[in-house]
């Protein structure tokens, strides 16, 4: 199976799968973005969620309905992250 970001840059497709929806193909990027921000070569949820979030206005909405931040959902993701290789 293809890579992510091959994917992307091959425009979508998903061998044989068709096209993955432009509104996922942009928040995939955003995820990207974030991780190569943060000097990672691995797309992590929390990565994803804050790129859901910045991309998607529904997701945003719900977030906002339930009170949390994006910085809360960062938090959470980062913190996840540590105990993951704490326990490596």
């Amino acid at each position: 199976m293809k890579g992510l970001e091959q994917i992307i840059s091959d425009g979508g497709s998903f061998a044989g799968d068709g096209q993955i929806a432009e509104d996922l193909k942009i928040v995939l990027e955003e995820g990207f973005r974030i991780a190569k921000g943060k000097k990672r070569a691995i797309l992590e949820v929390g990565d994803l969620l804050t790129a859901l979030d910045a991309k998607n206005s529904v997701f945003d909405q719900l977030l906002i309905r339930a009170d949390v931040r994006v910085k809360d959902i960062e938090n959470l993701a980062d913190w996840h992250m540590r105990l993951k290789q704490y326990i490596a």
